[in-house]
């Protein structure tokens, strides 16, 4: 919205990266925040991959409740919250709109506490 010269010629560029396929992508992952990574598995932040768990179903099955969801792990104090299923995987906690908020071994507590609160 400023019109002096630097800011015009700053939106010409911007104006020109938007103008590609690439551009747009790049922008598109910044400002989503897809990039940006939460810990250090890289699936952690990410989308969860629809396993096909221990009875058959498949991962994305169990996310329609609003609940988390925990694979292959157990913990106390969260059934209202989080639900609990067994596959042949490491251990992962899945937010309610399907990101994958901890995997792996360690921190399971921690994760929990910060998405979905104190156990009750």
């Amino acid at each position: 919205m400023r019109t002096d010269p630097r800011s015009r010629a700053l939106r010409d560029i911007v104006s020109d990266l938007l103008d590609t396929t690439t551009g747009t992508t790049y922008m598109a992952r910044k400002i989503s925040g897809y990039w940006q990574g939460y810990g250090d598995d890289p699936v952690i932040g990410r989308t969860a991959p629809d396993l096909v768990l221990a009875d058959g179903t498949r991962l994305g099955e169990h996310l329609h409740d609003g609940k988390g969801l925990l694979v292959s792990a157990e913990v106390d104090g969260y059934a209202d919250r989080v639900d609990s299923v067994k596959a042949d995987h490491s251990g992962m906690l899945v937010r309610p709109d399907g990101i994958v908020a901890w995997a792996g071994s360690d921190g399971l507590e921690d994760a929990l506490t910060t998405w979905f609160g104190a156990a009750s």
